[in-house]
């Protein structure tokens, strides 16, 4: 199978890469260290929500990348096997370091780290790659926004009549496929659409509109309840899928086919991500409860939420580089 890169692909892999810290750092500082109703707060709260686009590109990277590709059970085994086998070690860190009651049963139960779960996600969507590839062979583009609709659009509307008391049975969305299955069917989708203007303002249209809604709806809903509700909390929100797809559409867009002088430097940083993940479990609390970045709270909490994040990712991706110049190692991160 060929391993050509495409720049722009690993631009969006840093970008989602950092917006998973930005996730799981801004939401514990926003709840824990800064007040509600300041500007502060509200610059936070944008900010956190608008990072949920995080696992639905990275599921649109490998529906792109994979797809359209000859894979096999046996290749899907392979991919399995890379992502079980540091899952587990970094797990065991975990379970040393913070003293957790973890044993193979709970591993396969849940994830030892709620950050983790995307990478039980993952593993699930390898296993399914050799039938979507068959799927996919038949499908027209009208097919694909049909499928958006009822994967994405539909549940996302009966979640929020939910949420306003219009009780709508889930049973009428239980025989769709997974959203989660969607968002790399919509990346090959994306792969094949024309770039165009018209296309483009489109996009910029969506983003903006569905940023806005999903910005404002996810403070009115905290302010309200005092936390962040369920449905802001995965990528299967219809909102976050508008920003996601448009968003994706956008970087291939601006960035496909372009010449870049950082190139070396962005493929350097991408090769990092998964290693980065993993690693940023360990050191977000230790980040947020820091000196420095408690003394820099009491002058501007959102500027204290964005060192925070900037740092945490450079300390795990500068960690990561290195360690993957051992030997093997490389192989699994």
């Amino acid at each position: 199978m060929s391993n050509k890169r495409f720049l722009w692909l690993d631009i969006i892999k840093i970008f989602a890469c950092f917006n998973v810290i930005i996730n799981h750092v801004a939401e514990p500082m926003m709840i824990n260290h800064i007040a509600t109703n300041t500007i502060d707060f509200y610059l936070c709260a944008i900010h956190n929500a608008l990072s949920r686009v995080a696992v639905p590109l990275f599921l649109m990277v490998t529906g792109f990348l994979l797809l359209e590709k000859d894979y096999s059970f046996k290749d899907s085994l392979k991919k399995i096997i890379r992502i079980i086998i540091p899952l587990v070690i970094f797990s065991l860190i975990i379970n040393y370091k913070w003293g957790e009651s973890y044993s193979i049963k709970n591993f396969f139960k849940q994830p030892i780290n709620e950050a983790y779960w995307y990478l039980y996600i993952l593993i699930g969507l390898y296993i399914m790659i050799p039938i979507l590839q068959k799927i996919v062979k038949v499908l027209k583009p009208q097919d694909y926004i049909y499928l958006f609709v009822i994967c994405l659009v539909i549940p996302g509307i009966v979640e929020y009549l939910n949420i306003f008391n219009i009780e709508v049975s889930k049973h009428f969305t239980e025989v769709f496929f997974s959203p989660l299955i969607a968002y790399p069917m919509m990346g090959l989708y994306l792969k094949n659409l024309e770039k165009s203007k018209e296309n483009k303002n489109i996009a910029w249209l969506l983003l903006i509109c569905s940023s806005l809604i999903y910005a404002s709806t996810f403070i009115m809903f905290y302010l309200k309840e005092g936390v962040v509700i369920s449905a802001y909390k995965n990528g299967a929100n219809v909102f976050v899928s508008l920003m996601s797809i448009s968003s994706f559409y956008l970087f291939r867009y601006y960035f496909e086919g372009k010449k870049i002088k950082a190139a070396n430097l962005i493929t350097n940083i991408s090769l990092t991500t998964f290693g980065i993940y993993l690693l940023h479990v360990l050191y977000t609390t230790k980040m947020i409860n820091s000196s420095l970045i408690l003394n820099v709270l009491n002058v501007s909490p959102i500027l204290a939420v964005l060192l925070a994040e900037l740092l945490l990712f450079i300390i795990c991706g500068t960690i990561i580089y290195i360690v993957r110049k051992i030997p093997l190692v490389n192989k699994f991160l």
